[in-house]
């Protein structure tokens, strides 16, 4: 190999090289490396044995738990007797359920009611945590976040942005 041909593919693994270490920095401080694998959902989520020990410190003996999305569904027995508790799984807090069971209101159908309403730029209605959200301004101009009640569509919370 000639001289000049042994200093350009020098030069070109030391540009591979360059690039292929600066990808590497790069994608260890975007935070996508091995550390960020659990998704920032199941970070916010409480282990099991801590939405026991809530529970048990609330006077329930828990009988079963089990998590089903953004919920711990929990079977206890306390002093009302035997009964089965939602749980944010975030929070550990007793959430009601709603009595009203069938299909949820379509997101489409919920559109249409919030522009009755006067709602205009409303943003992607997404089902989370027991509910519906959105972000849409208000008919006074105000920028709000949104949240409706599953089953009926109803107006649950309305915070100013």
């Amino acid at each position: 190999m000639s001289p000049i041909a042994s200093r350009v593919l020098l030069r070109l693994g030391l540009i591979f090289g360059a690039v292929l270490l600066g990808g590497v920095l790069m994608w260890g401080l975007a935070g996508l490396g091995p550390s960020s694998l659990v998704s920032e959902r199941e970070a916010e989520v409480l282990p099991p044995e801590q939405v026991s020990t809530l529970l048990t410190t609330r006077g329930f003996q828990v009988m079963s738990l089990e998590r089903d999305g953004g919920l711990y569904r929990a079977e206890v027995h306390g002093v009302e007797g035997q009964q089965i508790l939602h749980l944010d799984a975030a929070s550990g807090d007793i959430i009601g359920m709603p009595q009203i069971t069938g299909p949820a209101v379509p997101v489409d159908q919920l559109r249409r009611k919030l522009l009755a309403e006067g709602y205009r730029e409303i943003g992607p209605i997404v089902w989370e945590r027991g509910s519906y959200h959105t972000e849409a301004t208000g008919p006074e101009g105000r920028r709000y976040t949104l949240k409706l009640e599953t089953y009926s569509g109803e107006l649950l919370e309305r915070t100013p942005r």
